[in-house]
């Protein structure tokens, strides 16, 4: 068991060179995180919860070469007995705390990733990126902080990060998807437009800084771990709803998320990341979810994907070594990566592995969905009808909306209608499959809600505007029933989408009659 100074002070005792790695408080703003030796974690009723304090004196990267300058610091040999103890600690439920102190052997704290989960087409896919330094293989959606403000917000990075390195883009449509943020809306980063720029030459010309923008709903599975970061003498910063991914292999402490997503099927994935202003144009996989969870599950070090995407183009029949022999030649052409970096690669033996942020992450979504599954058959829903290949009535609603959804359901069914119903603590081992199906097949959405706030719900709100992005791609008729069932509705306060369609106040009518109102726009 590890050992740990009361005050967690961090103390750092490799012969690191000064140029690359310097006291936080003379970091620059380029790339930024903390080395502590010292943090503690503890489990809770669900998951696990990180302490973790450092000062303007603790040391910290700067620079992107300041990670391989400690790589070539660590001993291996510490790293795999650190590892066998994370894992240990975090898969026994009877272990209830971990605390660790080895000054020779500090993590990297202040990265933030994201897993993505798409539904492409009629599938559901893991989406990760090719990574051909170390750690090679394949990588969530991930980044360190560029400043000490993102330092103590990890989910600031996680958000930036995934809005820069995933593009999605729509070329026959004229449109890239932007996604929602969770937490307020910050600007594009400067090197966003500068992709944007670059992307356009490759899409030869389709003048992608001037089509059309649409909002792509997007679904955060919340995750159980929480974080606690002490800064100086200022507040303590806590951070909940993530999970929690420390690997010693990498030996770095980083926040995930999981998103969930949903996009047609003639989508190109795209690849944001710049390296000194020029785009690394990394290849994108889409792995097939169920077949990967059970190669994961299995111990497969080989992982292949089922959709390649790489510079601007979908590539379904080409061999993925081909394609990544491809990407190599690129980033040396481009003077991105070096002749030696390639060398590095070669002679790596599980060039198609996971890394490791990558398969930290996988193993606690996978452990969470079990738990879901488990915590799901306990809960008593009202009956659904088996579904049809069509939905005719897709019913949304908040779990505070419960009871009245009901009503607005058994109204329909005895009505003739097929509806689809869950409420939105629902959960699959495939993570939503059933609502992007029926989604993708109904005519018409119910939205049912007796106060505006509940619409904003994450699976609510990814439910309606994935319904209504289906519209305006004609996806689904101009004409599609989209109706929001709700009483004494202010326009002010409901999603601009939804004022453009039609509202049902059921509060200015007795029920029967509103529920006849809502048949009649169903029948149009």
């Amino acid at each position: 068991m590890f050992s740990q100074p009361e005050d967690m002070k961090q103390e750092v005792t490799l012969n690191l060179d000064k140029d690359l790695i310097r006291p936080l408080k003379k970091a620059q703003n380029e790339f930024m995180q903390v080395l502590v030796s010292s943090f503690r974690i503890s489990r809770g009723e669900k998951g696990l919860a990180l302490e973790v304090a450092f000062d303007e004196d603790s040391l910290a990267v700067w620079l992107r070469e300041g990670k391989n300058h400690l790589r070539q610091q660590m001993d291996p040999a510490l790293a795999d007995k650190y590892q066998m103890e994370l894992d240990r600690f975090v898969h026994d439920p009877g272990a209830k705390e971990l605390v660790f102190y080895d000054p020779r052997f500090p993590f990297r704290f202040g990265n933030g990733g994201t897993l993505p989960v798409l539904h492409y087409g009629d599938n559901d896919y893991y989406c990760f990126f090719y990574r051909d330094i170390w750690p090679i293989g394949w990588n969530i959606s991930n980044g360190g902080a560029e400043s000490l403000s993102e330092l103590l917000d990890p989910l600031a990075i996680i958000e930036r990060e995934f809005r820069e390195e995933l593009i999605i883009v729509e070329p026959d449509e004229k449109c890239r998807y932007i996604f929602d943020w969770s937490e307020g809306k910050r600007p594009d980063h400067p090197d966003f437009s500068i992709a944007r720029r670059v992307w356009d030459e490759i899409f030869n010309g389709h003048d992608f800084q001037k089509i059309e923008d649409r909002t792509l709903p997007l679904k955060w599975l919340s995750g159980h771990d929480t974080v606690v970061i002490k800064y100086n003498d200022k507040d303590t910063v806590t951070i909940t709803d993530c999970f929690l991914n420390i690997n010693a292999r990498d030996f770095g402490i980083e926040i995930d998320r999981i998103a969930k997503l949903s996009v047609n099927k003639n989508a190109i994935l795209c690849d944001g990341e710049l390296s000194n202003g020029r785009l690394v144009n990394q290849v994108v996989g889409l792995f097939e979810t169920g077949r990967f969870s059970r190669n994961f599950e299995t111990g497969h070090s080989e992982f292949m994907p089922d959709l390649i995407f790489w510079n601007g183009q979908s590539r379904p029949n080409a061999d993925i070594k081909e394609v990544v022999r491809e990407y190599l030649d690129y980033v040396i052409e481009q003077g991105i990566k070096t002749i030696e970096s390639r060398k590095e690669w070669e002679a790596f033996p599980d060039k198609y592995n996971l890394c490791p942020a990558s398969r930290n992450i996988l193993d606690r979504y996978l452990h969470l969905e079990e738990e879901a599954i488990i915590e799901s058959s306990k809960i008593c829903r009202p009956p659904v009808r088996k579904r049809s290949a069509r939905t005719e009535v897709f019913l949304s609603f908040a779990s505070e909306d419960l009871l009245i959804a009901k009503e607005v359901f058994n109204y329909l069914c005895n009505e003739g209608y097929n509806v689809f119903f869950s409420d939105e603590t629902m959960h699959h081992s495939n993570f939503g499959t059933e609502i992007d199906h029926a989604l993708k097949h109904a005519r018409s959405l119910v939205l049912v809600g007796s106060e505006p706030g509940h619409f904003y719900k994450p699976w609510v709100q990814y439910e309606w505007q994935t319904f209504h992005n289906d519209i305006l791609s004609r996806r689904k008729p101009m004409k599609t029933p989209l109706v929001t069932f709700t009483k004494k509705p202010n326009l002010k306060s409901l999603p601009r989408p939804l004022t453009y369609r039609h509202i049902i106040d059921y509060s200015r009518k007795p029920w029967e009659e509103s529920l006849k109102e809502l048949n009649k726009l169903l029948l149009k």
